[in-house]
Parts: structure tokens; sequence; C-alpha cells
């Protein structure tokens, strides 16, 4: 459901629970609406798990002051918005208006209240009891370039560390490997342990890397046991690289179990399947012997007992690489480094297809985005790594000012419009003349007045405003309204 449906069950639940019908919503019932929001139901207050300490007693999560204030708004703009939805209740009783300005100032009586009567006619209006929401101000923070490298070598050099095995150097390049998937594909910990040899040799047949290998060498040929067959490695190596340039190819789709067991296609980058092959399989299967390893089975394995590492154990030796580089993070830090880095490609690749940067575009790259994180939907997380792509992309680093980029290239996207130099230079001067003033202003009115006379623009194209989202006009036919026998039922 939407969050407005979510919002307006909870409403009427509280309304019920009041003895009261939605008709009777009121100022009053609103504020006690948003203190019941913030206090816990009885039953949370004294309930207790038998056997669990009270200290670990799992405390009810109260919304926030800003999802509360939300809240409150939807309910707002339902009040608004229903008398031009539906003209009877089910009560056959007319819907009059909820919403108005206080009586004191307009003379009638409205259960709900504007703070601002000036605003009576606008969709901007607002409850009287509506309080300010609380900006968030945090933004993901993205690793440095060099704090990615601090990390990836302390993974990998593990200079005086001994295991009595002489397996210093397998280890660090493994657990390297398994950092660089996080900013390389953005797996998870749970991922990266379960990546398979398998998954990774059917995406480059996919792709037609082995393939074309096969046809050089005339055989065939596994991405397995070639630590020993030169020609085998040069003509993968070589057909990886004309994958990239050739084809102009920045990733290798490769299919992952992820979160909740669904299977996904992840972009892995070109450099990253490189080092995986070479470092990760043929140099460890020429280093390993005598170790006891599969390779038909996950990627990343253990050195002492030939399994596989646990999401656990992948989490921990991340986690020392960021503790031993004196760097601050984790591995989901790693994975928006991916993020932000994808947002980017996508970003050039979809703006270069479409020849310029539109909104379309951006709502192209949120979803691939998304997808490849293994996300169900777009999320704010997501969005900022967007907003950052395009900030290195346009240059512009306002988001308002950004915002209005984007839709004079939407709209002229949209409406193929050809323009005539002069007309562009006309445009440009009548953006340059109407910054910062207000919607008042004399040139702005005079422009309005303009665009809405059908004998100076025939074809009346105008910006209007969008329908409310939600609801939509229900008209009852009289024969639907039920008789006076029919109400005694």
């Amino acid at each position: 459901m939407e969050a407005e449906a979510y919002t307006l069950r909870e409403w009427f639940a509280f309304l019920a629970n009041h003895g009261k019908h939605w008709t009777e919503a009121s100022d009053l019932l609103m504020r006690k609406f948003r203190q019941n929001q913030k206090t816990p139901p009885e039953r949370h207050r004294t309930a207790k798990r038998p056997g669990v300490p009270r200290s670990k007693q799992q405390a009810l999560k109260l919304p926030a002051h800003n999802q509360i204030e939300k809240k409150l708004r939807r309910v707002f703009d339902f009040y608004r918005l229903i008398p031009a939805a539906i003209k009877f209740d089910e009560r056959s009783q007319p819907v009059g208006e909820f919403v108005g300005p206080p009586a004191s100032q307009g003379g009638s009586y409205f259960p709900i209240t504007l703070k601002d009567p000036k605003l009576a006619t606008s969709d901007r209006q607002v409850w009287s009891g509506a309080k300010d929401q609380k900006r968030n101000t945090t933004k993901p923070t993205i690793l440095s370039d060099g704090s990615v490298s601090k990390v990836y070598e302390a993974l990998r050099n593990r200079s005086g560390v001994t295991d009595g095995q002489g397996l210093e150097k397998l280890k660090g390049d493994r657990d390297w490997l398994m950092a660089y998937c996080m900013t390389g594909a953005g797996l998870r910990a749970a991922e990266v342990a379960g990546f398979l040899i398998s998954s990774l040799e059917n995406a480059l047949r996919k792709e037609g890397v082995i393939d074309r290998s096969e046809r050089i060498l005339g055989r065939r040929i596994k991405l397995t046991g070639l630590s020993k067959d030169a020609h085998a490695r040069d003509a993968i190596l070589e057909s990886l690289k004309n994958f990239k340039i050739n084809e102009e190819r920045e990733f290798v789709y490769v299919e992952i179990l992820g979160k909740g067991d669904k299977l996904r296609s992840v972009p892995f980058e070109v450099g990253l399947i490189s080092d995986l092959i070479t470092v990760g399989l043929w140099e460890a299967e020429d280093s390993a012997s005598g170790v006891a390893l599969s390779r038909a089975g996950p990627f990343f394995q253990s050195y002492k007992t030939g399994r596989a590492l646990t999401a656990g154990a992948v989490s921990d030796i991340i986690k020392s690489g960021f503790r031993n580089a004196h760097v601050t993070g984790s591995g989901h830090s790693l994975r928006k480094v991916y993020a932000t880095k994808l947002a980017s490609a996508v970003l050039r690749r979809s703006a270069r297809e479409h020849g310029q940067l539109t909104q379309g575009v951006i709502n192209t790259v949120l979803s691939d985005v998304a997808d490849a994180l293994g996300h169900d939907k777009v999320t704010t997380t997501i969005k900022h790594y967007v907003d950052l792509a395009i900030i290195q992309f346009t240059g512009i680093a306002d988001r308002r000012k950004r915002q209005q980029f984007l839709k004079i290239l939407t709209v002229i996207e949209q409406e193929e419009v050809q323009l005539t130099d002069a007309n562009i230079l006309l445009i440009a001067n009548v953006i340059r003349v109407l910054s910062n003033k207000p919607d008042s202003a004399p040139l702005a009115v005079m422009i309005n007045k303009i665009l809405a006379d059908p004998r100076l623009n025939p074809t009346m194209v105008l910006d209007e405003t969008a329908p409310p989202r939600h609801l939509r006009l229900v008209s009852k036919p009289d024969n639907d309204r039920p008789t006076s026998d029919e109400k005694k039922l």
C-alpha cells in the first residue's frame, strides 16, 4: 500500500477507538492523534517476554517527529481534498467542507482550520496545528580513493603475520579480493561468502569471453586448472580486454544469490573480473599446491578447512582491514563506493544514449542502482548516490538549480522543440530577468497573460497543475441513493 493508505488506516482506527465517525474530524482530534503517536499502547508498556532479562527486552519503536508530522499532513490533505472526490458518505449524508479559516476570521465554522487563511484557495494550505519538520542534514559519507587504498593495503599486506603454513600472501590476496568485490560489485558479506566460481564462469561464457578464447585455442577450456596453461590464460585475458575496449563494456553481469534468496544480475567491473581470475584463481592454484582446496565450489574458502568462509568471517576480515588501516568504516562503506561509481557510469551511458540529461534518464539510473544493490525500491540513500553522480556530471552543486536545469531539458526532449538561435537568446534573457523575482513580477504576470490568451498562444501549451493523487471524483447517481425503506433495514 501507499504511505497515505497506511496513515489513513491508522487514523480511522484511532477515530473508531474514540467512538468517532470519520466525518467528525477536528483540530482537537488531530492533536490527540499526534499525542497518541508519541505514546506506546498500554499493552506494550506492561507486556514482558518471560525468561528474557529486562536489559534485553525489546522496546517498542515510536514514530519520529518528522514521521508523525507527515502523517498529520496526509490526514489534513485527505480532508482538504475529499469534498471534491465524493459527494456523499457511506451513510448517504452530504459531505461538506472540512478545512477552512478559523471562525473568528471567516465567519463560518470549519472543524479543521488553516494556519494562514490567505492561502485558503491555494494547494499550499497548512493545518493550523502543524509543526515544522526537522531537516536531516546528515548525508551518507563516501570513502575517498585514498581511504579505500589504505584498506586494500591493510588487507593484502600481511607483513609480520605468520600462520605456520606460509600462506600469508594467499590469504592477503583473498581478503583484498573480498573487499574488491564490495567496491567493484557492491556485494554484501553474505553474497561474498556465497559467491561461486561457476557463477563467474557462466557469466564469462554468456558474454562470449570464454567462447572467443576457445575459438582462438581450438579447444574447450574451463576457468579452473589453468595455472600451468599460459596460452589459455593469455587467450582469456585478451578476450576480456577486447570485451572492454572494442565492445566498450564496463561491466560483466554475474548472477548472484542475494538477500532473501533472490537471484539478481550484478554488474562486476571488468577490472575486478580480471583480478578475480588471475589472482584469485590462477595464482592461488599455482601457489597453494599441497593445500586442501576445492576450486569447484565457493570462490572464497578457508585455507585451514578448505570450506567456504561464512558471512560473519567475511565481515570480521573486512573490519580488521579498516581497523589496521586506521580508517572508519565497514563492508557497507565499500558498498557505498560501488554505488556511487555505478551511478556515475550508468548516468554517463544513459545520457549518451538519450543525447542529454533528463528526469527520465535519472529515473533509469535510480532504478538500475537499486537493482544492482539488491534493493526492492529506490531509497533516500540511493537518491543521494545518484545526486553525487549528477553533480559530477553537470558541475551544478545546488539541487534547486539542477532541478530547474533538468526541467528545461525535459521540456525540450518531450516536445521535440526546434528553436532558432534568436528564440534561444530570447528565452535566456527572460530567464535572467525573472531570476530571483517573485511570481507577481510585472514581466511574469504579462507572460502568463499572453500564454493564457488563445489569440496569442493558439496551441495553449501551458504547464498545468497535476491533479491530486489517491483521490478521484466519484459521482453518486440519485437512483443509487438508498430509499427510506432501505435505510430502515
